[in-house]
Formats: structure tokens, sequence, C-alpha cells
């Protein structure tokens, strides 16, 4: 589950055509799905389905919204990489809970 904040993402791209709101929520789309994009302009415009010219002229708007992974491979949304991390932590710690049986749970109701 990737989460989405309405009032953060409108306001973040309010300023964006519907076209770059588009592009960029692909994009992130992508990036929740695969871990990275590629550091690559055709590559990220086949993923879209558009034309390399078509994309050059969208990723100005959001491409301060990326940045390069450390082995400059790759791109991410660095808010995305938070909520990723935050994810994992949930879920990690709801299969802890899950391994015990409860076992906390029952212990607060019958002590």
């Amino acid at each position: 589950m990737m989460p989405v904040w309405p009032r953060e993402e409108l306001s973040a791209t309010r300023h964006m055509t519907l076209a770059e709101r588009g592009t960029y929520f692909d994009l992130k789309l992508y990036n929740w799905e695969l871990g990275e994009l590629p550091n690559d302009p055709t590559r990220l415009s086949r993923m879209l389905g558009v034309s390399v010219d078509e994309f050059k002229t969208v990723w100005p708007a959001m491409c301060n919204k990326f940045v390069r992974t450390p082995d400059g491979l790759g791109l991410v949304n660095e808010q995305l990489e938070i909520e990723r991390r935050k994810s994992f932590d949930f879920r990690a710690k709801a299969h802890a809970r899950a391994k015990s049986g409860g076992k906390s749970t029952r212990e607060r109701w019958e002590g």
C-alpha cells in the first residue's frame, strides 16, 4: 500500500500542468513498485508511454522532486522513501505481533 496524502499532493503539484501532474504521479507509482526509477530519460519515457521529447518537456517541473540513488544509476522520491520505511516498519511490527499469537494483548486482559 502506497500512502497518498491528498492535501500535500495537491499543494506540491498545483503549479504543474495536468500533463506534469500525471507524469509525476505515475513516476511515484513506478518508484513505489520498483524501489527506484532508472536515471535515464529514454527508459522513463518508455515506462510512461510517451516520446523522449514529450518526456523532456514535462521533466523540468518535477526533476527536483527526485534524487539520485547513491550509485547514481537510479532516482527516488525522498518523501516516498520515508513512507516506504514507515510501511516496512509497520509490517515488521505487525508480523512480530502475529507471531506472538497476541500474547501481550491476552496477558493484559488476563492480568
